[in-house]
């Protein structure tokens, strides 16, 4: 977008094909004061407000050509939004865009009109959005921006931006990758054979739509052969929150793996679980997990 006696330069973008590309206006017409160069730079200085349809047409050195059409808006004289749209967010993923204005009298104040931010999403005043959004979900937001003049100008815009779900991951302080299946490795726990020891981790997960369901699997027969005494060691229970509790006094199910084509041994307690969301149909993510230990007394 730009603003009528404002400079305006916008280099229009393309891939693949085979280079150099050449550019021409096939359909429209550019608003008074604006050319566009045949390298692909629509610049000069708008003249009159308003709206134009543009077809252009991209031919590349292989005699490959394409068109595509697009809008080019250019405001009054005075202060605008430039900023059309909002990217899309992903819930518990880093966000950063800034903000856009044209005209006025710089620096600009900018601030929220109606609407909100989704939870962890901050505006701050020079128009920079950043944060990470706590919540998926779309939010209708009006804008605002005030100008350094006397007095000060003013302009909103109402812009959608989406939240999505980020895909459900099993995560660790420690994982392993099996090629067929993620081993996520827990809390060390001690086993001191006849002597109930007391344990007590968290099953952790990010993404998907919370509250999140765990439960335990059955080990598939894949895996049967290599984790033979695999399972929730006796004693410890898995709850649908993801809380392991209990006490286990016994080294029966102690095993011993070995991660193909590594040095890497794994000693403990093998168990398989799977998290599924509040989704409908739900997400679900299955992994191997491991309580590491040290057996006194018994081996």
């Amino acid at each position: 977008e730009g603003m009528v006696g404002e400079p305006y330069a916008a280099p229009l973008e393309a891939e693949g094909g085979k280079a150099p590309y050449l550019w021409a206006l096939v359909g429209g017409s550019l608003p008074p004061g604006l050319l566009l160069d045949p390298g692909g730079q629509i610049a000069g200085t708008p003249e009159v407000a308003g709206e134009a349809t543009l077809t252009l047409a991209l031919l590349d050195g292989g005699g490959g050509r394409v068109e595509q059409q697009l809008l080019l808006r250019i405001h009054g004289i005075g202060l605008a939004i430039t900023t059309e749209s909002l990217p899309v967010a992903e819930e518990g993923s880093e966000y950063v865009v800034q903000l856009l204005a044209l005209g006025g009298v710089a620096p600009y104040t900018w601030g929220i009109g109606e609407g909100l931010l989704p939870a962890g999403l901050s505006l701050l005043s020079g128009g920079e959005l950043r944060g990470v959004p706590a919540e998926s979900g779309d939010f209708l937001i009006d804008f605002k921006v005030f100008d350094d003049g006397l007095p000060p100008q003013r302009a909103s815009r109402a812009l959608s931006l989406r939240v999505a779900i980020a895909p459900l991951e099993i995560v660790g302080d420690q994982q392993y990758d099996l090629f067929v299946i993620k081993v996520v490795v827990l809390p060390l726990i001690t086993v001191i054979e006849g002597v109930p020891v007391p344990y007590a981790t968290t099953l952790q997960a990010r993404g998907g739509l919370r509250p999140y369901r765990w439960s335990e699997q059955a080990i598939p027969d894949y895996l049967r052969g290599f984790l033979p005494n695999a399972g929730l060691p006796e004693g410890l229970t898995l709850g649908a929150d993801g809380q392991l509790t209990g006490a286990v006094g016994s080294t029966a199910q102690v095993i011993s793996l070995t991660i193909p084509f590594t040095q890497i041994t794994l000693n403990g307690f093998f168990f398989l679980a799977k998290v599924e969301d509040s989704q409908s149909p739900a997400a679900n993510q299955s992994a191997l997990f491991l309580l590491p230990t040290l057996p006194l007394g018994g081996q």
